[in-house]
């Protein structure tokens, strides 16, 4: 038989012909079970194949004609004829564990009659009964010994039965149905219960009989709210809730009988000659698949569904006694024949196992074709050799295959685009590996400049990943890096400069824009060194303080940018003990700088903070290496510290670094301005200390004048004693607030101090 327009063939199965497999002709339902597969004849009997095909037992389940078959916690279920008529339809529960050629299994409860007085359909004009016959059937359970059970006439008249296996009891708790028009010549021809998308159990229904039987199981989830059944008519669809009857769908489009079947996705699949239609209750028509052509049956397994159509070439219709068939297996969401097979019509049964992918038909042959599904592994071996890359990725996302099974397909793909210069989708095949193939991989093949984008936005997404799973920045309050390592940041930073593309590297770098630590998804180092190499100082800065490096903050602030102000003032912002560790590591390049207010802040840390006693009081000992070549700042500076703190803990080393002030030798540059500027500060201390004995006011002594030459360093000092101390308090006394005195007022100053 051709294949579909549309669709292409692979052999995903592998096809067997069994022979000598017991196979009444007289088989009316079937259904899989545990590991068994379970026919029931029109004679009342069951029949019980192993996954073999051998006969693994069976017993008289009814008097007559078994209608419907069903799985149900470890318990086979039958709907069948006890007697004539509809009155006379009984459901059985059987304990079949263990159950053995020439034994009978336990039954479970007792015997529940369906319909002991079945509603009487008026008279035809012939003025015969039309009361019908039983036409379908479909079973339900979730919650055992409670069975839904749903019966569909010849007359298009659908009753719905909640049963009590254990207790023998029978309900209708809705309305009996009736579908339109009768639901078209010969009535109901199959019924399916389905749970609602919101429900977790499975659904099935009509299997390959006469009667259209199935059933549904599950673990204790599909309420009777979520419950649907769809019934099926050669003319008309319907589909009722099943615990109110609300009629919620209703379709002119029907099915023959054995050509409906349920999806794993728990769809209702309609096979009819010009197409294959999908139902849900939610969105009715879901799709339509052009596979034309007489459908004599359809089963379902997996993602799979299994179609018999007539041969075209040849025979004669459907009901001769003989006719050439083929049975093919359709993925059809991916546009696939996945197997096919001679088969001789009429079927006998056709059912799908328990065990994924396994499909068996017995013909008008008597021989059984079972179709057992290949491994993925070889469905990808056929997928690669036929180059068909791109249909190889689908499958295996239809299969749910293994995330690293799936990057494996998304690499083959990749490769091969990448050698027909498809760079760009490669690349996008490439990213879907990303947690799974190795980065150096993809690295090494787009670091050719002219693929620099390509491989700019890899990076990006390498970056983006956390434990192999995209990166919601929201979700996760501590992230850890992605997939990315340091010299893959330090990669990507390098294509952003070498693209100029700031927008991008603002992204990069701002994350979410928070300013926090786990914002930054990846190596802070290596990021603020690759900045500041290229020259983008703010963007440095930005991952520093976001990153709460208050010493990498300050070095690119003070090194690279030279914003001293600004730096003083973070450094002014942070904690006494940090701010004076920031002080003896960047006071000099300040005190060059800003030394007002450096000095200033240098003497708050010195002092202690009224408003909290307790807070860390720096020692000034520790920074007078800063003032290696101001001595008279330093000397101003202690003198302020004993004025205002004269039980500083460090008062000892304030006195011995004053007196060694005092008694070093003045500087060899100092000029006959200096000397003026120090005789005009000698001589505004004396006028500020009059008439307070030993102590005078050290900022009295910075107001001196100033030589030639601009601001001096006298002034520097007394500046910074002003800021501190606004007014000055007695105490030490103030010396000479020039830079270069002479020896004898240095020396005569120290005998003062030794005072």
């Amino acid at each position: 038989m051709a294949v579909q327009a549309g669709f292409k063939r692979f052999r995903f199965f592998g096809t067997e012909t069994r022979e000598g497999v017991p196979t009444p002709a007289d088989v009316s339902c079937s259904t899989a079970g545990g590991t068994f597969l379970w026919l029931g004849c029109k004679d009342g009997t069951v029949l019980c194949l192993a996954s073999d095909l051998s006969l693994q037992g069976s017993f008289t389940a009814h008097q007559g004609t078994v209608h419907g078959l069903a799985w149900s916690k470890g318990k086979l279920l039958t709907v069948g004829q006890d007697g004539d008529g509809l009155r006379h339809l009984q459901l059985k529960g059987w304990s079949v564990h263990g159950l053995r050629p020439g034994a009978s299994p336990a039954l479970v409860g007792a015997s529940c009659r369906l319909l002991p007085n079945p509603p009487k359909a008026a008279a035809a004009s012939s003025g015969a009964s039309v009361e019908g016959s039983l036409s379908a059937v479909a079973m339900h359970c979730t919650d055992w010994p409670t069975v839904n059970v749903a019966l569909g006439l010849s007359s298009g008249v659908v009753h719905t039965l909640r049963a009590d296996v254990s207790k023998a009891k029978v309900t209708a708790p809705v309305p009996v149905a009736t579908l339109r028009d009768g639901g078209g010549p010969g009535g109901i021809t199959a019924l399916h219960f389905l749970a609602s998308s919101s429900s977790s159990s499975s659904s099935t229904g009509g299997g390959s009989s006469s009667a259209g039987a199935g059933a549904t199981t599950g673990s204790a989830a599909a309420a009777a709210e979520h419950l649907h059944l769809f019934a099926v008519g050669s003319a008309r669809l319907a589909a009722f809730d099943a615990r109110t009857g609300h009629r919620v769908l209703d379709e002119e489009c029907g099915a023959v009988r054995g050509c409906s079947a349920v999806s794993s996705g728990g769809e209702l699949m309609l096979a009819c000659p010009e197409a294959i239609y999908s139902y849900t209750v939610e969105e009715g028509r879901k799709a339509a698949f052009a596979v034309r052509g007489e459908k004599l049956a359809v089963a379902a397994t997996r993602h799979y569904l299994t179609v018999v159509l007539a041969d075209d070439q040849g025979g004669s219709g459907s009901g001769s006694p003989s006719q050439a068939a083929a049975v093919q297996v359709y993925d059809l969401q991916n546009k696939v024949v996945a197997a096919s097979a001679p088969v001789q019509a009429p079927l006998r049964w056709m059912a799908a196992h328990t065990a994924p992918g396994t499909i068996d038909i017995a013909d008008a042959s008597g021989a059984v074709t079972r179709l057992v599904e290949k491994p993925f592994s070889e469905k990808l071996e056929a997928l690669y050799k036929s180059r068909a890359y791109q249909l190889a990725v689908a499958v295996g996302q239809t299969e749910q295959v293994d995330a690293g099974t799936q990057a494996g397909i998304r690499r083959q793909y990749a490769d091969f685009l990448y050698s027909k210069r498809d760079y760009d989708q490669a690349m996008e095949q490439y990213a879907a590996t990303i947690g799974h193939l190795e980065p150096s991989y993809v690295i090494q093949r787009f670091l050719d400049v002219q693929r620099i984008h390509g491989l700019t936005d890899y990076l990006e997404r390498l970056h983006a990943q956390v434990n192999g799973v995209c990166a919601c920045r929201a979700v996760k309050k501590k992230k850890e890096r992605g997939a990315a390592s340091s010299d893959h940041t330090t990669l990507l930073l390098n294509c952003f400069t070498k693209l100029k593309d700031v927008a991008k590297l603002d992204a990069f770098i701002q994350g979410d824009g928070s300013m926090t630590r786990d914002s930054l998804h990846f190596d802070v180092d290596t990021a603020i060194k690759v900045c500041r190499s290229a020259g983008y100082y703010e963007h440095a800065l930005y991952v520093a303080l976001a990153a709460g490096q208050s010493a990498t903050y300050l070095d690119v602030l003070l090194e690279d940018c030279e914003r001293f102000s600004e730096g003083l003032e973070y450094v002014r912002g942070l904690t006494r003990p940090e701010a004076a560790a920031s002080l003896q590591k960047y006071g000099k390049a300040l005190l060059d700088h800003v030394p007002v207010e450096t000095t200033a802040l240098l003497m708050e840390l010195c002092l202690r903070d009224p408003a909290n006693p307790a807070a860390h009081v720096a020692n000034m000992a520790d920074f007078t290496h800063l003032y290696a070549d101001r001595p008279n700042d330093l000397r101003y500076a202690c003198l302020t510290i004993l004025n205002m703190n004269p039980d500083s803990p460090s008062r000892q080393t304030l006195y011995h670094t004053l007196l060694d002030l005092y008694l070093s030798p003045p500087p060899a540059a100092a000029s006959a301005q200096g000397a003026s500027a120090t005789n005009a500060a000698n001589d505004g201390a004396a006028a500020a200390g009059a008439g307070t004995g030993d102590a005078q006011q050290p900022s009295a002594a910075a107001a001196g004048q100033q030589g030639n030459g601009g601001e001096g360093r006298a002034s520097t000092a007394a500046s910074a004693s002003a800021a501190v101390a606004g007014q000055g308090r007695k105490g030490v006394g103030g010396g000479n607030g020039g830079g270069g005195g002479g020896s004898i007022s240095s020396q005569q100053e120290a005998l003062d101090l030794l005072k």
